[in-house]
């Protein structure tokens, strides 16, 4: 449910997005209702697929699409862009959908792609208009706070993967011992059968004493 959840508020994410790439406006309506219905299908196929038992292959292919997306619309305004902070939102979201280890690979990819930006806005090979110039100060500010992101949402995955994989080994055991406590019935039927497993060892130590003394006799 939550996974569900979490696909369908990300991928809404892409109307704005995709309506930034295409340059649509307010004006080309058959453009907009386009990336609309795209986006739309787009997100009910992931859940459709989430809804199969599918849904490792959803995330990563929600997560690495928001990642290219965003990735484009940074290329005009350079590692500056008011859009670096959404890389976050890709770490978060590849740690909670697909697994930790995800969160540390888009934290990397997202550095990896701010120092590309960096490159080549200083390098001049494409015209660039940023928002904001940027420096290698930014791109290591940027890539420190994914990688702390990252690394939070690794631990924190795993200690809940952990805790569940205890409770679910504790509600395991407390199956075997039920299974155990009904095998044994029913306490007081169990002081019964005690007593009389008692009566049985006194009957036989009895009789055995009394065939010590008949030999004895004999």
């Amino acid at each position: 449910m939550y996974a569900l959840v979490i696909i369908l508020l990300t991928g809404l994410i892409f109307i704005p997005l995709l309506s930034i790439i295409t340059d649509a406006n307010a004006q080309d309506t058959q453009t907009n209702n386009i990336i609309m219905v795209t986006t739309i299908a787009f997100c009910i196929g992931l859940i459709w697929m989430v809804r199969r038992g599918f849904v490792s292959f959803p995330a990563v292919v929600l997560n690495l699409f928001l990642f290219i997306t965003i990735t484009f619309l940074l290329v005009p305004s350079g590692a500056g862009g008011r859009l670096v902070s959404m890389y976050g939102l890709v770490v978060v979201s590849a740690g909670v959908l697909i697994s930790p280890r995800w969160s540390l690979i888009f934290a990397g990819a997202s550095i990896l792609s701010l120092t590309a930006m960096l490159y080549i806005e200083q390098a001049g090979l494409v015209v660039i208009e940023p928002w904001i110039p940027a420096n290698a100060g930014d791109v290591v500010l940027h890539g420190a706070i994914f990688g702390l992101t990252a690394v939070l949402v690794y631990i924190a995955t795993r200690s809940l993967t952990s805790a569940i994989s205890r409770a679910e080994q504790n509600e395991k055991k407390l199956r075997v011992a039920n299974v155990e406590l009904e095998d044994c019935g029913p306490p007081w039927s169990n002081g019964s059968r005690i007593e009389q497993k008692d009566l049985q060892l006194r009957s036989m130590s009895a009789a055995n004493f009394l065939q010590f003394l008949i030999l004895m006799h004999s």
